[in-house]
């Protein structure tokens, strides 16, 4: 190969341009702390791909000595083009696959849907407080900018007691708040200082409504404070809380597919949280379950077949005792082909 000579004179410019704006890309994105994140990371992956190209190109143009060789280099550069791009290609069809089957998480989570849905159809005209990062823009592109919103979370952690600021914010009625759950909260110190200021105002009876993953992870929690007086609110007697959904198990299953098999043949689902009364039923869309009350913490119940005969979601909450609890979905994934389920697993 020592006697090989390429075409054109400039390649040398074309990886020195590559290598450069490589580098350039990798010192920022090291630079700028807030910038770290992987999808900022990513940012730099097509770079060495580039190197990549220029060597398909060099093993195709090459003119070696003997001239005989020059199959052999376009065969070679013709091998390393159909490698890379088939195990790119491959690579894109699982990444699509799983994201399909198991839903975004955390900064990337699919339940920005759901949340946003609710945000037009239930607060229109309405100011969120958001208090999170990474929430407002896909707000503002999801809801086509209809939804206005402001971020008291700079100001917050920048704050060295912010929870005398949070406890401003609950003083103003009908506020409406969202953060992320606490495993995907940005700021661990906001967030425990929103839930500390509402520990230490009692009289607060917030609204809460919870939005899960496709996994059954809590992604976030929206709460409203009601359009009451201060006074009036503290004047009420406080009543007894709805019940709160946590966790669906399981929380995603295969279409036409049974899980948890009960002796009588038939599929059940058991549903996690709080204050469940013995008189409580598990709801699906409009279709009430034979529910098995397991204590203020648990409730079981089966599930008709038709229910998941076909993919898609299944909406389900639990209305009983103190009232309705807030909404999660049981997602009914469609069978994946034979020879994509192996590759997945």
């Amino acid at each position: 190969m020592a006697g090989f000579l390429f075409e054109p004179p400039s390649r040398r410019r074309s990886f020195v341009f590559a290598g450069g704006v490589f580098a350039l890309t990798f010192s920022f994105v090291t630079l700028i702390s807030i910038a770290s994140g992987p999808h900022h990371v990513a940012a730099i992956y097509p770079f060495p791909e580039l190197f990549v190209g220029l060597a398909v190109s060099l093993l195709w143009r090459a003119r070696p000595s003997p001239p005989e060789w020059q199959k052999l280099s376009r065969a070679a550069g013709a091998a390393l083009f159909l490698v890379v791009f088939i195990s790119n290609l491959w690579l894109g069809l699982v990444f699509h696959a799983r994201l399909a089957r198991r839903g975004g998480s955390g900064y990337w989570t699919e339940a920005i849907n759901d949340l946003v849905r609710v945000l037009r159809t239930e607060y229109a005209g309405r100011t969120i407080q958001v208090m999170d990062w990474g929430i407002t823009g896909p707000v503002l592109v999801l809801s086509r900018g209809r939804i206005q919103c402001q971020v008291p979370l700079w100001q917050l952690m920048e704050s060295p007691q912010p929870v005398p600021d949070v406890v401003a914010l609950l003083r103003t009625p009908g506020q409406v708040f969202v953060l992320r759950s606490k495993a995907f909260a940005f700021s661990k110190k906001v967030h425990a200082a929103f839930f500390q200021a509402l520990r230490e105002q009692p009289e607060r009876r917030l609204i809460e409504k919870r939005f899960f993953q496709q996994n059954g992870e809590l992604a976030f929690i929206l709460l409203e404070l009601p359009e009451q007086t201060v006074h009036a609110e503290a004047q009420r007697s406080p009543g007894p809380a709805p019940p709160v959904l946590e966790q669906l198990v399981p929380s995603a299953v295969t279409a036409g597919e049974r899980f948890n098999v009960q002796p009588s043949g038939e599929a059940a689902i058991a549903v996690l949280g709080e204050r469940f009364a013995p008189r409580s039923v598990v709801i699906v869309g409009s279709q009430e379950l034979v529910t098995t009350y397991g204590g203020p913490e648990l409730l079981t119940a089966f599930v008709p077949r038709d229910l998941y005969s076909r993919p898609g979601r299944l909406r389900i909450f639990v209305r009983g005792g103190n009232g309705t609890s807030g909404t999660m979905f049981l997602i009914v994934r469609p069978r994946p082909p034979g020879w994509l389920e192996k590759v997945l697993d």
